[in-house]
């Protein structure tokens, strides 16, 4: 049964373990290195604009949200490499959220909940 009066979507740890998260991915989207297939996602986004079809015109191993999702924030802001690290940095946030929400429900305590979805950050970025 729901609980409408307390939706666990509203926790503060969900919302600590997203911005944890955006702690360590934010100050990255300004740094020189370059991380693993930056370049190649923002170049099949600019082809997408530019016309071409997926799988089509060029491949792609990942899946058509991961070139998508940039061409549509390129739509709306100018193509750009702190644009999309920009959109990185909120879907790692947006996965430790939902990372706090599946621990929760292994019936972990609220803080302790939070500490998967920050180290998934944390291991990203490390080898940057």
């Amino acid at each position: 049964m729901v609980d409408t009066d307390n939706p666990r979507w509203t926790e503060p740890g969900a919302f600590v373990a997203a911005g944890l998260a955006l702690m360590v991915a934010v100050p990255f989207v300004f740094c020189a290195a370059s991380f693993a297939d930056e370049v190649t996602l923002l170049s099949h986004a600019l082809r997408l604009l530019d016309g071409q079809a997926m799988y089509r015109d060029f491949f792609e191993f990942l899946g058509p949200v991961s070139s998508w999702l940039p061409a549509l924030l390129f739509l709306v802001v100018a193509p750009s490499i702190q644009a999309a690290r920009m959109l990185s940095a909120i879907a790692v946030a947006a996965t430790a959220w939902q990372i706090y929400h599946v621990t929760r429900q292994q019936a972990l305590p609220v803080w302790p909940a939070v500490l998967p979805g920050a180290l998934l950050a944390v291991g990203l970025y490390a080898s940057v």
